[in-house]
C-alpha cells in the first residue's frame, strides 16, 4: 500500500482492511517515503521483505517500489499489479506488468496508462477477475486434455486392426459421430465447469509456463492408451467369439463402448489428480446435461429404424451391452488405480526430485546473480497439492 497519507493514518487503514494483521506489526512493515527513497538497490536486495505500507509517497517512490518488486525474482519473474486513480499513479501503473485504473474516480491520464479499468471502482472485482481467469485457464486445459485423449484413443483403435489385417472396429460415420457430437458435448461441458473451491489457494502459474505440462502430456498418452485397449479388447473378444456375426454388430458395440468410456473420461478430466468420486461430481450440472444428451442420441442411432442402418450402418445391441458395461467399469477402475499411483509417486518421490531441481536452479541463480545470496531458503520448498 503506497499512499500520500501520514504514516499513522496509513497504518490504521492498513490494519482496518487487513493488509497488516492485528498484533503482527513488525519493524519495517510501515515506512516513510523519504526513508524508502534513501535506500540503495543493494540495500533493497538485502531486505528480507519489502515494506508493506509506504506513506507520504511521491510518484518516483511508487516507481521505485515497482522496480524493487521486479528485481526480487526468486527464480521466476514476479508479476506486479498496480492500482491507482490519480495522475501521480500513472508512472507506476505504466511501469507495472498489469496496471489497474479506477473507472469512476480515476483520471484520464491514469486510464490511458493502465491495462484494466475497473468500472465499479471495487477492489474485490480484481479478485473476481483473477478467479475467473484461473477458472478459464483450468477449463481450457481440461477440455483440451479430454479431446486429445479421445483423438489418441481413436488413432490406436483404427490403426492396430488395420496393421493386423482385420476389418475396422468402427466405420467412418461412427468416428465422425463420436468426434463431432459425443466428444464435443462433453468438451463444451468441461469448458463451462465451475471453479473449484480452492482455486485461489493453488500455486499460481509461471509467466512463461506452457499450457501442457509434462504431467498433462503423460496423462494424454496413458488415458488414450487405456481407452484404446478397452475398445480393442471388446473388438477382439467379439471377433473371436462371434465369427459368424455380421461386422455391423461388432462395429456398433465398439462405437457404443467408446462412447460410454468417453462419458466416464469426461468426469475423470475434471481434476488431474483427485478421484472422480471425491471431486464433487454432482456440482457439474453442464456435464450431467451432456451425459443425458450423449446417451439419448447414441441410443437413437442404435434403435431408430432407418437411421441406424441407412445412415450409421449399425444395428441395435442386445447381450452386447455386457461388453459396453464391462468396458465402462474397467475404465473407471483403471484410471482410479492410475491416479492413486500418481498421487503416491508425487507425494513420496516427486517432492524430493523437485526440491533437488529447485536447489539446483537456486545455486545457479546465486552463481550468476550475487544479489540473490539473501533469498530466504524457505522459498525453495515445494508444496504438493493433491
Amino acid at each position: 500500500m503506497v499512499t500520500g497519507d501520514h504514516p499513522s493514518t496509513a497504518r490504521a487503514i492498513a490494519k482496518q482492511i487487513g493488509i497488516i494483521p492485528e498484533g503482527e506489526l513488525q519493524d519495517g512493515m510501515v515506512m516513510k517515503a523519504t526513508d524508502f527513497d534513501a535506500l540503495t538497490e543493494q540495500q533493497l536486495s538485502e531486505m528480507k521483505e519489502l515494506p508493506v505500507v509506504i506513506a507520504r509517497c511521491s510518484p518516483q517512490t511508487k516507481v521505485k517500489l515497482v522496480d524493487a518488486l521486479h528485481a526480487r525474482k526468486f527464480g521466476d519473474k514476479r508479476v506486479v499489479v498496480m492500482t491507482g486513480d490519480g495522475v501521480n499513479d500513472a508512472p507506476a501503473i505504466s511501469r507495472s506488468d498489469v496496471g489497474v485504473a479506477m473507472g469512476k474516480a480515476g483520471s484520464d491520464v491514469t486510464k490511458e496508462s493502465s491495462d484494466i479499468v475497473l468500472a465499479d471502482d471495487n477492489f474485490v472485482t480484481i479478485v473476481r477477475a483473477v478467479r475467473k481467469g484461473r477458472r478459464i485457464g483450468d477449463n481450457i486445459r481440461k477440455f483440451l486434455t479430454f479431446l486429445l485423449c479421445g483423438n489418441a484413443a481413436q488413432a490406436l483403435i483404427l490403426v492396430v486392426p488395420v496393421l493386423a489385417g482385420l476389418h475396422m472396429p468402427m466405420n467412418p460415420i461412427q468416428v465422425l459421430w463420436l468426434n463431432i457430437v459425443i466428444s464435443a458435448a462433453f468438451a463444451i461441458a468441461l469448458g463451462v465447469e465451475p471453479a473449484s473451491k480452492n482455486i485461489m489457494n493453488l500455486k499460481k502459474r509461471r509467466v512463461k509456463e506452457p499450457t501442457f505440462s509434462f504431467e498433462t502430456i503423460f496423462d494424454i498418452f496413458i488415458y488414450g492408451a487405456i481407452m484404446a485397449c478397452i475398445v480393442l479388447l471388446v473388438y477382439f473378444c467379439m471377433t473371436i467369439m462371434w465369427l459368424q456375426r455380421d461386422v455391423t454388430i461388432t462395429q456398433s458395440t465398439c462405437a457404443t463402448t467408446l462412447a460410454f468410456v468417453t462419458l466416464a473420461h469426461s468426469y475423470n478430466c475434471r481434476n488431474a489428480r483427485k478421484s472422480m468420486f471425491k471431486n464433487h461430481p454432482w456440482r457439474s450440472y453442464a456435464l450431467h446435461v451432456a451425459v443425458i444428451f450423449a446417451i439419448a442420441t447414441q441410443c437413437m442411432t442404435l434403435y431408430i429404424p432407418w437411421v441406424n442402418y441407412q445412415i450409421f450402418h449399425q444395428t441395435g445391441l442386445a447381450e452386447e451391452w455386457g461388453f459396453v458395461g464391462s468396458g465402462f467399469v474397467i475404465f473407471i477402475v483403471t484410471v482410479e488405480v492410475y491416479k492413486f499411483i500418481k498421487r503416491w509417486f508425487i507425494k513420496l518421490v516427486g517432492r524430493r526430485v523437485m526440491n533437488k531441481y529447485y536447489d539446483w536452479r537456486r545455486s545457479r541463480s546465486k552463481a550468476s546473480n550475487p544479489e540473490d545470496q539473501n533469498v530466504p531458503e524457505e522459498l525453495t520448498n515445494v508444496h504438493v497439492i493433491n
